[in-house]
Parts: C-alpha cells; structure tokens; sequence
C-alpha cells in the first residue's frame, strides 16, 4: 500500500481518537464507580458523549473516505467492507483509549499523568487488532504507522493543549 493510502486507512482511527476531546464531556462512562482497589474504574475524562462522538465521528470519517476516494482508501475492498473497516478501527481506537485509563488508574495514575507509549500507541494497537479482522497491513506499514502515530500523537496533543482543549500536553 502507498503511503497515501496507507494515512487513508488509519484516518478514521486518528478521527475516533481527536473527536472525544473536541465533543466529549458530561457523565462519565464508569458512572463513577470505584473498584476495590479505591481508584475509578476509567475517571471523569471518559465520558458517554465522548465515546458516542468519537464512534459517530470514525465512522463519519470512514464513509466519507469510501464514498469520495474509493480508489484510494482501502480499493481492494467493497464499499460494504471499508465501512466495516472504519467501524472497526473506530471502536478499537476507543476501547483502547478506554483500556489506556484502565490501566493508568490500577496504576494509581491521575486521569491526565502521563504514561509514555499507552497513551500514544494504545489507541492504535487496538485499532489494529479490531481492523484486522477485514484487513491486515503488512509487517512494515504497522511500523510506519507506529511511528507517525507517535510523532503525530505528540505534536497534535501540544496543539489542542495550546489551544486550551486538553488540561495537559500528552
């Protein structure tokens, strides 16, 4: 896969991941439960609307993709599987997000505490494994996407904190 269609695959998964910190906010998924150990089962920042939104906004970025550049974005698949895809991406790059905050507070970590890697890379392993069920990319484009996932991760993390939509710059 070029590298043009390669960025098109993993688009819908960046798009999962940005939207919760543009459209999230509101009740909190864990309903602010504890578990035994006395931390929160994810934390505040996890919230209904930003899991909703991140989901919509996904899929949202899949369908457009399929529909306005079909030769591009995945083109060996049907218009019915890249949508597939785009689901799939979407929902693992939430549920890893989800399992990042998991982690961190078993970790006794504040919501907002970095945690070098899971936070910048989680999102993506899921994503990757939930997608790999349509399509599987090769041992080099999941190195290549590992690392512009991390340079792009940080620097669009230092932007949105610049621009006073995250609390912290990672």
């Amino acid at each position: 896969m070029d590298l043009v269609s390669l960025i098109l695959y993993i688009f819908p998964a960046y798009v999962a991941n940005s939207a919760p910190v543009l459209f999230g906010g509101g009740a909190p998924i864990d309903f602010k439960r504890h578990l035994p150990d006395g931390n929160r089962l994810l934390g505040n920042s996890k919230t209904l609307r930003g899991l909703g939104a991140g989901l919509a906004a996904g899929m949202f970025a899949g369908v457009l993709l399929a529909y306005l550049l079909p030769n591009m974005f995945l083109p060996f698949l049907s218009f019915r599987l890249k949508i597939w895809v785009a689901f799939l991406l979407a929902s693992g790059t939430l549920f890893g997000d989800l399992l990042g905050s998991f982690i961190k507070r078993r970790m006794n970590l504040k919501p907002g505490e970095p945690f070098f890697l899971t936070d910048q890379l989680l999102f993506l392993v899921m994503a990757l494994a939930f997608s790999s069920l349509v399509f599987i990319p090769s041992y080099s484009e999941i190195i290549y996407l590992f690392l512009l996932t991390f340079i792009l991760h940080v620097l669009l993390n230092i932007l949105a904190h610049r621009l006073n939509l995250k609390r912290v710059p990672w």
